[in-house]
C-alpha cells in the first residue's frame, strides 16, 4: 500500500501542484485555504471523491463563532419553514418573503442589508445539489422548489430532528464490516460537548 501512495503521489505531484480546485461558496476564506489542497487531491483521485470531499467541507468547516453556516443555517430555516407549513411545494418569492419577514432570522439583512434574493437563495441551495424550477401552483406555473428536492440535504447536512423529514437509508460499505451495537441506554454519553457542532462561515 506504501508504494502504491507513493507511486500515486508521484505521478499526480504536477496535476495536484497546480490545482485550483472549485471550493463551497458556503465556505469562509479561511476554510477555503484549509480545504483547497485536499479539494485537489480528491479531484485528482476522481470519482466519487469530489463529491464526497465538498461534502465532507460543507458539514465539518467552521469559523469558530457558533453559527451555522449560511447554506446550512438556510436549509435549517427551510425545514422548519416546510415542517410548519405542510407545502408540498414553495415558490421562490414566497420562500424569500417568509425567510425575510421573520427578524429573527438573518436573512433580512443577508448581504450587506441587501436582503436574500432569489440569485442569492439560487447560489446557495446550488451548492446542495438543489435547482430552481418551473412549478404548478393552482393555475399558475411560478418558479420555485418542490419539498422533496431538500430531503435528501435535510437528512445529510442537518441534525436530528431535521432528518426526521424522510429518513435517510444507512448504506455501509460492502467490504465494511460494523459489530452490532450493545451499548445500553445507560451508556449513552449526554455530554454536550460529545454533539458535533454545526457552526458557520461567513461569505
Amino acid at each position: 500500500m506504501k508504494s502504491k501512495i507513493a507511486r500515486w503521489s508521484k505521478d499526480h505531484a504536477g496535476e495536484i501542484a497546480s490545482a485550483r480546485p472549485r471550493l463551497p461558496e458556503v465556505l469562509s476564506d479561511r476554510a477555503h485555504d484549509n480545504w483547497e489542497p485536499l479539494l485537489g487531491f480528491a479531484d485528482a483521485a476522481g470519482a466519487p471523491w469530489p463529491q464526497r470531499a465538498r461534502r465532507s467541507a460543507v458539514q465539518l468547516s467552521a469559523n469558530g463563532t457558533g453559527q451555522l453556516s449560511y447554506g446550512v443555517q438556510l436549509l435549517s430555516d427551510i425545514w422548519e419553514l416546510l415542517n410548519d407549513s405542510r407545502l408540498d411545494r414553495i415558490s421562490s418569492k414566497t420562500l424569500i418573503d417568509r425567510l425575510t419577514e421573520d427578524q429573527s432570522k438573518r436573512w433580512g439583512g443577508f448581504d450587506k442589508g441587501k436582503g436574500l434574493t432569489p440569485y442569492a437563495l439560487g447560489r446557495l441551495l446550488n451548492e446542495f445539489s438543489i435547482s430552481i424550477g418551473n412549478k404548478r401552483f393552482g393555475a399558475e406555473t411560478l418558479k420555485g422548489y418542490h419539498r422533496s428536492q431538500f430531503d435528501d440535504a435535510f437528512a445529510r447536512f442537518l441534525p436530528p430532528p431535521h432528518e426526521s423529514v424522510t429518513p435517510a437509508q444507512s448504506k455501509p460499505d460492502a467490504d465494511l464490516e460494523v459489530p452490532p451495537c450493545e451499548v445500553g441506554p445507560a451508556q449513552l454519553s449526554e455530554d454536550p460537548s460529545q454533539v458535533e457542532d454545526y457552526v458557520g462561515v461567513q461569505l
